[in-house]
């Protein structure tokens, strides 16, 4: 995936770089409004000026990706399960919705999620509701997912949940992008890291089996300094 002259803040240079997919990248930056425009760009829920530009590869349908907000985001006046609907709803209005709830129920059992969806996201803590939006995008079908700080608003046990998600969805070489500088997720999921701050690119780095722990050691004195 290529991207060009992709602006993060006004006071940066324009951000181009190339990222390999089929894989877990993290982007990790200094500043999370930094990331989480990336991040936006990358998933087309922000436009692009007419000066950036990013080039998908041939195995990702820019129009099939989906996009995790930190927050998770549920509307206050729909139901859990009327908010995990709407997005198929919308992209697909005529498709047959009886594989949808298939893997909806698949994906609760996954989170062994016992609770009932048809009340509102005030019923619930914020751990519960962020597990709710994961089920929303992953219900779905998608060539790339793009997750906006994967742990936040999670309980310990939610979090254990969703690092063993995002293993499983590695070993299926699913491709990933997730904005973080939760240093020990970091160190469990990337398969490259690329590190930005304030706007500037400073690099991009694989992180095999032999240079991992040399790798997050950097990384982890990287962000200690900044």
């Amino acid at each position: 995936m290529q991207l060009k002259n992709i602006s993060l803040n006004s006071a940066a240079s324009p951000l181009s770089v190339k990222i390999k997919t089929n894989k877990c990248i993290v982007i990790c930056s200094t500043s999370e409004d930094d990331a989480t425009t990336l991040l936006r760009k990358i998933a087309g829920i922000d436009s692009l000026c007419p000066e950036e530009f990013i080039e998908f590869d041939e195995s990702i349908n820019n129009q099939n990706i989906r996009y995790f907000f930190r927050q998770g985001i549920l509307l206050s006046n729909l139901t859990l399960l009327e908010n995990i609907e709407l997005p198929f709803k919308y992209l697909y209005p005529k498709s047959e919705w009886s594989e949808y709830y298939k893997r909806l129920e698949y994906w609760v059992d996954y989170f062994r999620l016992n609770i009932d969806l048809n009340l509102r996201p005030a019923c619930f803590n914020e751990s519960t509701k962020k597990i709710v939006s994961y089920i929303r995008n992953l219900v779905i079908e998608s060539d790339l997912y793009v997750i906006n700080d994967p742990l936040f608003q999670l309980s310990y046990a939610d979090k254990k949940k969703i690092i063993d998600l995002l293993l499983e969805l590695k070993d299926y070489k699913k491709s990933i992008i997730i904005g973080s500088t939760d240093i020990e997720l970091i160190d469990v999921i990337a398969d490259s890291i690329v590190i930005i701050n304030s706007g500037q690119l400073i690099g991009i780095y694989e992180v095999s089996d032999i240079n991992r722990k040399t790798n997050i050691e950097y990384l982890k004195k990287f962000m200690d300094e900044n």
